[in-house]
């Protein structure tokens, strides 16, 4: 009996120690666990810091490019008010940098500001007027006019008017420029044609037309040609289109300079 019982005993015992042997391996377990959550705890704290950090840091960016851009925009404003000040004591380089209205305004050809009628509304904008010429009627501008008339200019610019050769040389000179012929009459209506690539040359080469190329529209493209020089009553190349001249100077074609 007394052997049986220190069976049992053993037993419990052992079972004692089994148990006590999960317990510690469970403790241990449930260490490891928490020494992992704390160190996660520590990383994610420390995470957290570092994007509190970089949003403020980005909320400082958002807030010195804003800043920056409305420096920028006041800067853009100012300049462009700066340009326009230029522009208004100076003149316009070209109508496109004029503003959106059709009229005269002041232009800068090369060294000089002088006044010239810019078309705004029709064919995109951005077009000086360098002849408007009416069917005439009393009180008419004459074209009938003088070599000088022509290379200085005569008429009002919010009438019938030729700007002036000497003018057109100086604006083209710098850089190439498009030209735009329009023609009105009742039978044909509204005639037109363009050229993208147009260039004049000096009083020297009697303001003749050094580079036309490129032409569109609807009405002919043969009206003008390349190498023409300008004609006047008083200073023409040829005697064969005498009448055509005293009609108004202009680059006479071909057939007019034999």
């Amino acid at each position: 009996l007394l052997l049986a019982k220190i069976e049992q005993l053993e037993a419990k015992l052992q079972e004692q120690n089994s148990i006590q042997q999960q317990l510690d391996a469970t403790s241990k377990l449930i260490s490891t666990l928490q020494r992992r959550l704390d160190e996660t705890q520590s990383t994610l704290q420390a995470r957290d810091a570092l994007v509190g950090n970089l949003q403020q840091k980005l909320s400082q960016s958002e807030s010195q490019f804003r800043q920056a851009q409305d420096n920028l925009a006041k800067q853009v404003t100012q300049n462009v008010q700066l340009n326009r000040n230029v522009y208004i004591l100076s003149g316009y380089p070209s109508c496109r940098d004029a503003p959106d209205q059709t009229g005269p305004q002041k232009l800068r050809v090369g060294s000089q500001t002088v006044q010239g009628y810019c078309e705004q509304d029709d064919y995109g904008g951005g077009w000086l007027v360098i002849q408007r010429r009416s069917s005439g009627g009393l009180g008419a501008e004459s074209f009938n006019r003088s070599w000088a008339d022509y290379r200085n200019g005569f008429g009002s610019l919010d009438g019938d008017h030729w700007w002036g050769l000497e003018k057109v040389h100086l604006l083209t000179k710098g850089h190439v420029h498009e030209l735009l012929v329009e023609v009105t009459d009742g039978f044909w209506g509204i005639q037109w044609a363009k050229w993208n690539r147009f260039q004049l040359g000096s009083e020297m080469k009697r303001y003749e037309i050094v580079l036309l190329e490129g032409c569109s529209g609807n009405g002919t493209c043969y009206g003008l040609e390349k190498g023409e020089p300008f004609n006047t009553f008083d200073r023409s190349s040829s005697e064969s289109c005498e009448e055509m001249v005293r009609e108004g100077g202009w680059w006479l074609k071909s057939f007019c300079r034999r």
